[in-house]
């Protein structure tokens, strides 16, 4: 079986086989993700309190298998403060926004604007400083903006023109796993395990988010009233152990660049998931904008290839998000 380069920092060769099976392990699980999100809030559950239970959830999940393997996330001061910013840019804000217009937008186009994160990431690596203006990048970003632009201008791309404004604040989601990309370089959190990293991001974010849900009014009792709306917290649960143990473990061996090809299969994926959970027919208007938004990201991802080169390295390493 042929194998290929690691991701840098003397990360070992992979198997195409593990390429492929991390890509549609990831895609799966955060296009159900999305689709949970929805099930979630028709069964009743608040965002604030729905995000805060599967985060706290997950994250003590995660804790036990560390501590009976003796792998626990560092508690230096420097270290909290990474944990802090890195669980409210990368999990708490998003994922929150995420599971608020879950009702609104069909669960298709949710998906979609994922693709957005690593264009994103580039704008904030030219405002940090941290990449180079590059021309075909450049580009990327005019056809993601394109795409966005073929989604919420033409009258009949989306299915009701009064889900403009919720596509415009989903976007906030994509932008904040960008930033939570480059305060991971600026920041500098300690080289965990994926283990170690994923219980501290999912822990810093229920810490941050319970006095926002007490503030809102949106504590929800768990188990609660109806058994819908448990089972989706439960089955939030798993898939976050799942889609931050998988990404944060097989972007190491992987590398960052090359392993963020999965946001095509999480739209492909999750306009499946739309039709069969919840019947959406997405237009022609829609693929056109998914075509436009590939387009763009491959472009920010392009890099010439360097003769002897082990294989592709980002600066944000480890630590970038979904």
């Amino acid at each position: 079986m042929s194998r290929l380069a690691g991701g840098g920092d003397g990360a070992p060769a992979f198997s195409r086989w593990f390429l492929v099976s991390a890509w549609l392990v990831e895609a799966v699980a955060f296009a159900l993700f999305v689709v949970v999100n929805r099930l979630a809030s028709e069964a009743g559950v608040p965002n604030f309190g729905y995000t805060l239970w599967y985060a706290l959830g997950a994250g003590l999940v995660l804790l036990i298998i560390g501590a009976i393997k003796g792998d626990t996330p560092p508690l230096k001061p420097r270290y909290v403060l990474s944990y802090l910013v890195l669980g409210m840019t990368g999990l708490a804000f998003p994922f929150t926004l995420m599971a608020f217009v879950a009702p609104k937008l069909p669960s298709g186009i949710v998906s979609m604007l994922v693709v957005l994160s690593p264009v994103m990431t580039y704008v904030f690596s030219l405002i940090f400083r941290l990449e180079r203006f590059r021309l075909l990048s450049v580009i990327g970003i005019l056809l993601g903006l394109a795409g966005v632009l073929v989604l919420i201008l033409p009258s009949t791309s989306l299915p009701s023109a009064d889900m403009v404004p919720w596509v415009l604040l989903c976007m906030l989601a994509p932008s904040s796993f960008g930033l939570t990309n480059v305060l991971a370089v600026v920041l500098r959190p300690p080289a965990l395990s994926a283990l170690s990293m994923a219980t501290s991001l999912l822990l810093s974010a229920a810490f941050l988010l319970f006095p926002i849900t007490l503030l809102m009014g949106q504590i929800h009792a768990f188990p609660g009233p109806n058994i819908d709306g448990d089972l989706a917290i439960l089955y939030a649960v798993g898939l976050n152990i799942m889609i931050w143990t998988v990404f944060l473990g097989a972007v190491r061996v992987i590398g960052p660049v090359l392993f963020s090809q999965f946001n095509y299969l999480v739209v492909l994926i999750g306009f499946g998931f739309g039709v069969l959970f919840f019947g959406e027919q997405p237009s022609l208007y829609i693929w056109l904008a998914t075509a436009l938004m590939f387009l763009g990201l491959a472009a920010i991802n392009w890099r010439p290839r360097q003769r002897g080169a082990a294989g592709a390295t980002d600066e944000a390493g480890s630590r970038t998000t979904p």
